[in-house]
């Protein structure tokens, strides 16, 4: 199959993958569903010995249709035509389908992993770089949150279970000489309520200021 031909048909692939949503506003509601919904099934992709599709790969192509039409959906042309590829296809597939699977690997993760599945062979390199470069072409290389992972600060439930303590200038004050000194208001906070228990003005922020309080 000729290369243009392989390129005008990935990008027909990719085209029908997001076909069902072009219309929509970006963020619109239930397109994240859709995507996922999309994200689930198997294809025969051109070029390819994958069958799944991440949802940022497919985020990522409606964002590109969105930006440049239908043009935008086609392949990049590779840098180093002419040259040895670095990864071969079947190498390839397998890093997409590992990241695909676990989006929150790092590239050093991701290479340790496919090389201890034992379907890479040991001459075979796979440079930090390169493997970079193909999941950037992917989509791949954004970073993933857990939705279930719970970002709020720390806080103790209960009051009295810690207090904290804080420091700001206050104003300053003159002394019997008539030189000016400075002040600072130390003050100590429960960290479940926020309320402040006591606080008091102080000539130093050291340890002896903080004890005499």
């Amino acid at each position: 199959m000729a290369e243009n031909e392989l390129q005008e048909q990935v990008a027909l692939f990719r085209y029908g993958i997001i076909a069902d949503f072009v219309h929509l506003p970006p963020g619109s509601r239930g397109l994240y569903a859709q995507i996922r919904k999309k994200a689930g099934q198997e294809y025969v992709i051109p070029g390819s010995r994958r069958t799944r599709v991440a949802e940022e790969t497919i985020r990522s192509w409606l964002k590109k249709y969105r930006k440049g039409g239908f043009d935008a959906l086609l392949p990049k042309e590779r840098t180093d035509k002419g040259e040895t590829r670095k990864l071969p296809l079947e190498i390839s597939d397998l890093l997409l389908e590992a990241k695909e699977k676990e989006p929150e690997l790092t590239v050093p993760l991701l290479i340790k992993k496919v090389r201890a599945s034992g379907n890479i062979p040991d001459d075979v390199r796979m440079p930090r770089s390169t493997v970079y470069k193909l999941l950037a072409r992917h989509g791949l290389t954004r970073k993933i949150t857990s939705p279930d992972r719970d970002h709020r600060r720390f806080a103790y439930l209960n009051a009295g279970d810690l207090f904290m303590s804080d420091v700001m200038y206050g104003p300053a004050v003159r002394k019997n000489d008539g030189r000016k000194r400075k002040t600072y208001l130390i003050a100590f906070i429960d960290d479940a309520t926020r309320v402040i228990p006591y606080a008091a003005f102080a000539h130093s922020e050291n340890t002896a200021a903080f004890m005499e309080c």
